[in-house]
C-alpha cells in the first residue's frame, strides 16, 4: 500500500514539478527585468535565490534528507526544495532596489552625494576641534582633515557629475579627470 502512495505521488507531483521549475525562473526573470536590471543580473538574481533554497533546505532539513523514508526524501528534495527557493528569489526580488534604466537624458542619483560629501567635511572639522580641545596631537589630526576633505570633495565632484545631462566622457574631461 505504502508503495502505491509513493508511486501515485511521484505520478501527481511530477508534471507538477516540472511546470512550476519552468514557470517560476520565466516568472522570476521578467519581475527581475521590470525592476530595471540587465539580463545577467536577472540570471544571477534566479541562482541566488535557488542557491539560498537549496542551502536553507540541507540546513533545516537534514535528518529528512538523510532518512529512509522514500515519500519523505522525494518530498523535502523536491517539493521543500522548490518551494523555499521560489519564496527566497521572491524575497530577493522584493529587496532589491529598482535600477534607472535610462539611456538618455538627466540621471537621477538616489544616493546624496553633494550632501554626503558635505558632511563628511563637517565631520572631519569637528574631529579637529575635539582633537585640539582634547590636547590631542592637532597636527595628525588636520592631516586626517586633509584627506577626509579630500574624499568629501571628490564625493561632491561625483554628484555634481552624476546630475549633469553630459555624456560620462564629457563630464571625465570637464572635471580633468579624464579617460
Amino acid at each position: 500500500m505504502e508503495l502505491l502512495f509513493i508511486i501515485a505521488l511521484f505520478v501527481v507531483s511530477l508534471p507538477a514539478l516540472v511546470i512550476g521549475l519552468v514557470i517560476a525562473p520565466i516568472a522570476g526573470y521578467t519581475r527581475v527585468r521590470r525592476r530595471g536590471y540587465r539580463p545577467p543580473a536577472a540570471v544571477l538574481v534566479l541562482l541566488c535565490g535557488t542557491s539560498l533554497g537549496l542551502i536553507l533546505v540541507f540546513l533545516i532539513f537534514p535528518r529528512f534528507v538523510l532518512s529512509e523514508r522514500v515519500d519523505l526524501i522525494f518530498a523535502v528534495t523536491f517539493w521543500v526544495a522548490t518551494l523555499i527557493s521560489v519564496a527566497a528569489t521572491a524575497l530577493i526580488i522584493r529587496l532589491l532596489p529598482r535600477c534607472n534604466a535610462r539611456v538618455a537624458g538627466r540621471r537621477k542619483p538616489r544616493f546624496p552625494l553633494v550632501a554626503t560629501g558635505l558632511r563628511l567635511i563637517g565631520l572631519g572639522v569637528v574631529f579637529v576641534v575635539w582633537a585640539i580641545w582634547e590636547g590631542r596631537n592637532w597636527g595628525d589630526a588636520l592631516k586626517l582633515l586633509g584627506i577626509i576633505t579630500g574624499f568629501g570633495l571628490a564625493l561632491m565632484a561625483l554628484g555634481k557629475g552624476v546630475k549633469s545631462a553630459a555624456s560620462i566622457e564629457e563630464v571625465a574631461t570637464f572635471t580633468g579627470q579624464g579617460l
